[in-house]
């Protein structure tokens, strides 16, 4: 359930957009680069409590994100899990 949406959570609303670099080809110049912004919630887990369990992150339109990619923007949210 998202933080932004306890009462309802079929109206959940993003917690933000985190901005990463995003190539298109492995070959594809690094200084070609296009910042890409992701829409992700926050859930707690494990609780029924809002701010309480385990909070983790979901980002639910990841495609064409890099392993690279993804650690960064765990790295980023510093939380303990995130889903892509």
């Amino acid at each position: 359930m998202s933080r932004s949406a306890a009462a309802d959570p079929g109206k959940a609303e993003p917690v933000g957009y985190l901005s990463l670099k995003h190539h298109n080809t492995e070959r594809e110049n690094r200084k070609s680069s296009v910042r890409m912004r992701y829409r992700f919630y926050t859930a707690d887990v494990f609780t029924d409590r809002i701010f309480g369990g385990n909070p983790l992150a979901v980002f639910p339109e990841a495609r064409g994100l890099r392993v690279p990619q993804m650690r960064d923007a765990a790295r980023e949210l510093n939380l303990s899990e995130t889903v892509f």
